[in-house]
């Protein structure tokens, strides 16, 4: 039913399987030389690579819980099961505060990553801004597939669900669990893309690529933020 109040609906979080994606990432990105010169595999830098992934993921379970508790939303988190890390109860008194709750954490990772971005005295090639960049790229984007395709984490059973999409669609409707996915999937996906710009692996023409995208706040009169595309000539 649209809109249906849940009585004391279950979500729990973060399919262990992206762990899996990330450390292909990783593979990719850190571990493997990636010029002649680097034939040493640096422990330390994988070490911080996951360390950023963890710290990517106690970030948005953070966020859910700074909403939770900014909202007023009762919450008993406990181990997950199955192919969830950690999971949680949750009781929103409105439909407000279940859609603020359930955004929170990919919000977090989208801010997250732009603040990477944005900030100059960041190494962009460090280990550990890796791993937290890989997280909130893949997390983002995979979660959106499951909602749409796989169904792993993103389910609705009875009056409880799973999962931050599958939320949204819970304390609205499918439409903006939909746009709220797409939105989400594509910063991420431009994000990035944007990142991997930054990398030293990155060939010339790829780091110096003619075509920009940005995201900037939208004009006073308008809330959010807009994406924009400009080619240098």
């Amino acid at each position: 039913m649209k809109n249906q109040r849940m009585n004391a609906p279950g979500r729990c979080k973060t399919k262990t399987q992206i762990i899996c994606l990330c450390a292909i990432f990783v593979l990719c990105a850190n571990i493997v030389p990636l010029h002649a010169d680097e034939s040493m595999i640096d422990l330390g830098d994988v070490l911080k690579f996951f360390g950023g992934i963890a710290a990517g993921y106690a970030l948005h379970e953070g966020a859910h819980l700074l909403a939770a508790e900014t909202n007023g939303i009762h919450t008993d988190w406990q181990q997950g099961s199955g192919s969830q890390l950690i999971g949680f109860y949750e009781e929103s008194e409105s439909n407000e505060d279940g859609l603020a709750l359930n955004s929170a954490g990919m919000f977090s990772q989208i801010v997250s990553s732009e603040f990477i971005l944005q900030t100059d005295l960041i190494d962009k090639n460090d280990g550990f801004v890796r791993g937290m960049m890989a997280w909130n790229v893949c997390n983002t984007i995979l979660y959106s597939l499951d909602y749409w395709f796989l169904g792993l984490t993103n389910k609705k059973l009875g009056n409880f669900y799973e999962g931050d999409i599958q939320g949204i669609e819970t304390y609205s409707d499918k439409r903006s669990a939909n746009i709220f996915a797409l939105s989400m999937a594509a910063m991420a996906a431009v994000q990035g893309y944007r990142f991997m710009q930054t990398q030293s692996w990155a060939p010339a023409w790829f780091q110096n690529d003619k075509f920009h995208v940005n995201f900037v706040p939208s004009s006073a009169d308008a809330e959010g933020f807009a994406l924009t595309f400009s080619i240098s000539f």
